[in-house]
């Protein structure tokens, strides 16, 4: 079982027995909720700190905003005000430490996606690489989460468009240096870019990518693929 199936799994049963005893009587589920709402964000970064050692202090972000709001729900005004600073400059932190974080170049428990499969990473890495097959240009979504994408052994014809978000996080794509690669879309305080050694032939298939980044990283690298040399 995935971690993030472990996650919203047990969000999910804590919710329907919450609602349970709301309906026996038991307890006010409306009530729990306005109140302790917060320990979701709490606990999501007290999880990616203990999960996620290449990304500590995104996880201890996610603690601070979830302390600050758990304060704020219970009335702790005073506290939230005290704390503010502190959220500010942890956020400066983990921004500065991202940024000066190197791209991952390993193919550590690399994950081989389906065809059509779009690829989704919250609070987490993961590293996936697509099949010999035609790519249809699948979307993929990280969200406090670190992506390395390998698509050497994919396949184009023609314009395909791939839709790539990053929220708070960093995308890592690996092309084939034969391909063209054009962007577009929104960036919000974040950083995409396109690395290669020389530009393609203007005929060559071309993957647009069509990005929102928001607080993240989203970075295309260009590489020969990799050919078997005969035995």
């Amino acid at each position: 079982m995935s971690r993030s199936s472990l996650t919203f799994g047990t969000l999910f049963l804590a919710l329907g027995i919450l609602l349970l005893l709301d309906r026996a009587g038991l307890a006010d589920a409306g009530d729990v909720i306005a109140t302790w709402w917060p320990s979701v964000v709490l606990l999501a970064g007290a999880s990616q700190v203990l999960t996620r050692p290449r990304n500590v202090v995104g996880g201890v972000i996610l603690g601070v905003i979830g302390s600050v709001l758990l304060l704020w729900t219970h009335g702790l005004t005073t506290l939230v005000g005290l704390l503010s600073p502190v959220l500010l400059i942890g956020l400066g932190l983990w921004l500065l430490t991202r940024q000066a974080r190197p791209s991952s170049e390993s193919v550590r428990g690399t994950r081989v996606i389906a065809p059509g499969d779009e690829v989704v990473v919250v609070f987490n890495d993961r590293d996936v690489r697509a099949p010999a097959a035609p790519f249809g240009g699948q979307a993929v979504t990280t969200v406090f989460g670190d992506l390395d994408l390998d698509l050497l052994d994919a396949q184009i014809e023609g314009r395909v468009t791939m839709p790539v978000t990053a929220v708070f996080g960093d995308v890592d794509l690996v092309v084939p240096a034969d391909w063209r690669v054009t962007v577009s879309g929104p960036e919000l305080l974040g950083d995409v870019s396109v690395v290669r050694q020389q530009e393609p032939a203007s005929d060559a298939p071309e993957l647009h990518i069509k990005v929102v980044c928001i607080f993240g990283d989203i970075k295309v690298r260009a590489r020969e693929r990799v050919t078997a040399s005969p035995g």
